[in-house]
């Protein structure tokens, strides 16, 4: 599962709801489980960070995730972040 660009203003909680029903749903059932020979991949979140005082504020503001459980690409969409998108 991936997640691209979800930087919302403080202001609009609702998408966040739906947002953290579906990673707390993919992160927390069946994480070890083998899905028709598949298993589950880190999420994987791409967004853009210009200095670390903002990744940090993102990860607190998304702090339902499990980030052991998450890949975070914090340069922009780019190659390395397409890499993680389609692991």
């Amino acid at each position: 599962m991936a997640i691209i660009g979800f930087s919302l203003p403080a202001q609009d909680e609702y998408p966040r709801q739906i947002l953290y029903g579906l990673v707390t749903n993919y992160q927390r059932h069946n994480w070890d489980g083998d899905e028709l020979g598949r298993k589950k991949t880190p999420l994987a979140i791409v967004d853009f960070f210009p200095d670390a005082a903002s990744e940090e504020r993102f990860r607190e503001r998304y702090r339902f995730v499990n980030w052991s459980r998450a890949d975070v690409s914090g340069k922009g969409f780019d190659l390395a972040a397409l890499d993680k998108v389609f692991a």
